[in-house]
């Protein structure tokens, strides 16, 4: 692909670019999974949501800060964090299925962005998330990945 400039690139070429991030992040959480240590892996998917928050930005030209996105991020997935937390930390007992929680990680990591794909888009940036406002959005995409 060649290099993303101002006077190069469409919205939907911008759009298309930043589904790929949100789909390879969604994918890396897979990887999760195949950590031995439950709850490291916890932390594993939160650096890929924050990696991929940043690459978002890159792509549609906001400010990235990681307190901004931590926040954010947060904020946005109070709910969700829990349950995945939730569902990471079952891995303790013995005989639950590794591909039921890290299908619940990547799920989440596409629902997410999705979120901030459509928040970008309509101008925002890392200091305007509304939590409540897009709440909605993720929900509609966490059914969609699931």
């Amino acid at each position: 692909m060649p290099m993303m400039t101002e006077e190069n690139i469409t919205p939907e070429a911008r759009r298309r670019y930043a589904k790929v991030q949100v789909i390879d992040s969604s994918f890396w959480c897979i990887w999760s999974g195949l950590l031995p240590l439950p709850l490291i892996d916890a932390l594993y998917v939160s650096s890929i949501q924050l990696k991929m928050i940043n690459e978002l930005c890159l792509v549609y030209d906001v400010p990235f800060s990681r307190n901004a996105a931590r926040t954010a991020l947060a904020a946005l997935s109070a709910g969700a964090i829990n349950g995945i937390t939730a569902k990471l930390a079952l891995r303790f007992v013995p005989g639950i299925s590794t591909l039921a929680i890290v299908a619940s990680a990547a799920a989440a990591t596409y629902a997410i962005g999705q979120v901030f794909i459509h928040h970008f888009e309509q101008g925002g940036d890392l200091h305007t998330v509304d939590a409540e406002a897009l709440r909605p959005v993720y929900q509609d995409n966490l059914q969609h990945a699931k």
